[in-house]
């Protein structure tokens, strides 16, 4: 069984990983409103459950603001965050990517978010090129 376990191991290794695909992003055009006193704790309470590791909980959290706040960037990131911790990264970068549609305070950190995942999937070029657009904003 170990020598099966190994096998499936050095195998997982050998696959070459698909590339992540990083939807055109035009500059930042929409404005997202403030998070509402409604929101602040249901998104508080989903950053509390992700730093728990409860991410399928936090999720719920995140898209319990975004169902009533859509342009929620605070919602987003957080969603998108978790998204990369579960390593459902193409769903991450996607949601990262509908941020940077968003002048915020989030800007930089949906950037910088993308230009992780990439870097952590091998695609360094592509991953630079997201770390400076995030440096740009700091």
């Amino acid at each position: 069984m170990r020598i099966l376990a190994i096998l499936l191991l050095v195998l997982q290794q050998a696959v070459p990983q698909a590339s992540l695909v990083v939807p055109a992003l035009s500059p930042p055009v929409r404005v997202s409103p403030p998070i509402s006193p409604a929101e602040a704790p249901v998104l508080r309470e989903g950053i509390a459950l992700y730093d728990q590791g409860k991410y399928d909980e936090a999720i719920t959290r995140y898209e319990q603001v975004l169902k009533q706040n859509p342009d929620s960037t605070g919602a987003m990131y957080e969603l998108a965050m978790t998204y990369g911790q579960k390593r459902q990264f193409q769903m991450a970068i996607d949601l990262a990517a509908k941020g940077t549609e968003y002048s915020c305070p989030q800007l930089p950190q949906f950037y910088a978010l993308i230009g992780n995942i990439l870097d952590g999937q091998g695609q360094v070029d592509q991953a630079a090129e997201y770390a400076q657009r995030s440096l740009g904003l700091i």
